[in-house]
This record gives C-alpha cells, sequence and structure tokens, in this order.
C-alpha cells in the first residue's frame, strides 16, 4: 500500500526519492506516462549535468527490457512518485555502489 506521500514537482521528487533510498524503501513512480515499482538505490549526475535515478525495477511499463531488472530513469522524467510500505534489506546481487558511470552521487542507499 502506497504512503500518503504524493511528490510531483521536481525539487519534491529528488527530496522524497533520497528519503526512500536511505530507507532501502521502494517506490512507485510515473516514467514517461507508464508506472513502474522500483528498489531506488542511487541518485546521480552524469557528465552532462543530467540526475539520474539507478535502481531494480521489479514491476511496471518499461521500454527496452522488461522487469525484473535494472533501470536508469532521469528524473526529469519522472512526473509522480509515492513511497511504499515496503523495503528490501540488501541490494540486488549485481549492484555496484562504485559502478563509474555514478559520475557525482546526489544519494546512495546505505552499504
Amino acid at each position: 500500500m502506497a504512503q500518503a506521500t504524493h511528490r510531483s514537482t521536481a525539487e519534491g521528487v529528488l527530496d522524497a526519492l533520497c528519503q526512500s533510498i536511505r530507507a532501502k524503501q521502494l517506490v512507485s513512480l510515473v516514467y514517461r506516462g507508464g508506472e513502474r515499482i522500483l528498489e531506488p538505490y542511487v541518485v546521480f549526475a552524469t557528465r552532462a549535468g543530467n540526475l539520474l535515478l539507478h535502481g531494480w525495477q521489479v514491476a511496471g511499463a518499461w521500454e527496452t527490457t522488461p522487469p525484473p531488472h535494472w533501470a536508469n530513469l532521469k528524473l526529469a522524467d519522472v512526473s509522480s512518485l509515492v513511497p511504499l510500505d515496503r523495503t528490501y534489506t540488501e541490494p540486488h546481487p549485481g549492484y555496484n555502489p562504485s559502478s563509474a558511470r555514478f559520475h557525482r552521487i546526489i544519494c546512495q542507499a546505505p552499504r
């Protein structure tokens, strides 16, 4: 069941997402019009300055690879986000918190 917090502004989405990452809390978000459910692990800035969410998508809409699978989503394309009442204890196998793709980390799940 989703919590009452529903964020739809860019700043609100980033704040709620970082809170969920720190709490290891799954999120439901709308990305390019489709709802997705993810275990969020890190928000990072690319070299070009775009903010991306890296996480394990467990359900929902997809464009190239169906879930469950890794997803890197541009925060600019997230129109709303709701933290869920579900948590994870450990990151999904294959998560590399030291990945070179994470140019500048904004927030990251605790190890």
